[in-house]
């Protein structure tokens, strides 16, 4: 029915520590082609490597252990490039000293919005299936094909990852159409 909690953590900390591990890279990559189109491109890497998520059934754990490491190495140009952006930004429009707390705080809301929007999607994905576990007969036929179409449940463990991912993207290009109409 799922990952096992042990799973599940294994999977988290191989997403942190492949970002950690990818920050030298993307700070590579950012002298060469600047902060803007760098982080460009790891969006664009995350947004392939999460769409893969829904293709993937129950037991694929290895598979999305690789989402994981791809998105993973994406996060940390995530976290390199909005900062460097940002106080690109505030040198440009000459704030040094005087709003970089209302830079940064706009952004910090933005990115604590799209979390609090992943979250409640997520959440109602995982109270949906809770609820279409319940609501399932305790004793299948023996021929799958037997149970009537209406009680048979809607293959939504695969549209959640794509709605919470989408939803962050939406957010997160909401504070890019604002960082860059702010210039």
């Amino acid at each position: 029915r799922g990952l096992s909690s042990a799973w599940a953590a294994a999977l988290l900390v191989i997403y942190f520590v492949s970002a950690a591990l990818s920050i030298g890279f993307w700070s590579r990559l950012i002298a060469r082609l600047g902060p803007r189109r760098t982080w460009q491109i790891a969006m664009t890497v995350s947004i392939v490597a999460f769409s893969g998520a829904v293709f993937l059934g129950p037991g694929q754990a290895a598979a999305f252990g690789l989402i994981c490491v791809v998105t993973g190495i994406a996060l940390g140009a995530e976290l390199t490039c909005p900062s460097l952006l940002i106080g690109q930004l505030i040198a440009a429009r000459g704030h040094q000293g005087q709003a970089e707390g209302q830079y940064f705080g706009y952004w910090s809301l933005l990115n604590k919005l799209a979390l609090a929007f992943a979250a409640g999607r997520a959440a109602e994905a995982a109270s949906n299936q809770a609820a279409m576990a319940t609501a399932l007969p305790t004793s299948s036929p023996a021929n799958s094909s037997e149970l009537p179409a209406e009680s048979a449940p809607p293959n939504h463990h695969r549209t959640w990852w794509v709605q919470v991912s989408l939803g962050g993207l939406l957010l997160r290009l909401l504070g890019w159409k604002v960082h860059r109409r702010a210039r």
